[in-house]
């Protein structure tokens, strides 16, 4: 009896009082972006994006990428992080459309818009 009277009060003062630490995701893709991804894209196909865009991608829709932050991908010969990520930091700077077609990206995004790749 003497522990429930003790626990009780904590356990609703602690209930009534808690809060999530980290209310929001700044880094989330916004909902609308998400919703694209989800609706207008094919699953399956690949998509270019700047690397920390495109780690939320990958987390929100079954899609494949052209590159992913190196620290999160094997470096192995086949998935080639740092030359995929210079890739992708290429065609950031120069829209290069030999990127794309190397990696058989068909959509894209910018600045937080989704859109096709001309072929």
């Amino acid at each position: 009896f003497a522990v429930l009277c003790f626990a009780v009060p904590i356990a609703a003062h602690g209930a009534w009082h808690w809060s999530a630490q980290t209310p929001t995701d700044r880094q989330a893709l916004p909902p609308r972006l998400v919703h694209a991804l989800r609706t207008k894209v094919p699953h399956g196909a690949v998509v270019l994006a700047p690397l920390g865009v495109s780690y939320r991608v990958v987390a929100d829709a079954p899609l494949y990428v052209v590159g992913l932050p190196v620290t999160h991908v094997a470096d192995t010969r086949a998935n080639d992080p740092y030359g995929r990520a210079k890739a992708v930091e290429h065609w950031l700077k120069t829209r290069d459309p030999r990127v794309a077609a190397r990696y058989g990206a068909t959509w894209a995004i910018l600045d937080g818009r989704l859109y096709r790749l001309p072929r």
